[in-house]
């Protein structure tokens, strides 16, 4: 969480001095959500790829980062069994995590 405000927050200082005050925090608004949208959530990076210009842009997105550093944070605090990727099995039904995944 500390980078991502480190970097949101480099960011606004740069905007600030590059554009006017009275545009500058529309401006700021903007990329954020902009870069926000490209972080890879969703769509997912994968998709990203597919789309071409967007999946290079996404390397420019702290969000993307801060989401990766969220998941990768939740990941270590479940169980190894839960973590266990579905493909490693023999059925996706022996996996957890496919378990809960899978629609109905």
């Amino acid at each position: 969480g500390f980078a991502a405000v480190w970097s949101a927050s480099g960011f606004a200082y740069l905007v600030s001095v590059i554009f006017e005050k009275s545009s500058a925090q529309l401006v700021t608004v903007i990329m954020v959500m902009f870069l926000t949208t490209f972080a890879g959530v969703l769509p997912s990076l994968s998709k990203l790829q597919d789309m071409g210009l967007p999946f290079y842009m996404s390397y420019m997105s702290y969000s993307r980062y801060l989401a990766e550093s969220f998941y990768v944070g939740q990941s270590m605090g479940v169980s190894p069994a839960f973590r266990a990727y579905p493909a490693a099995y023999e059925s996706n039904f022996d996996s957890v995590m496919a378990m809960l995944t899978v629609k109905k």
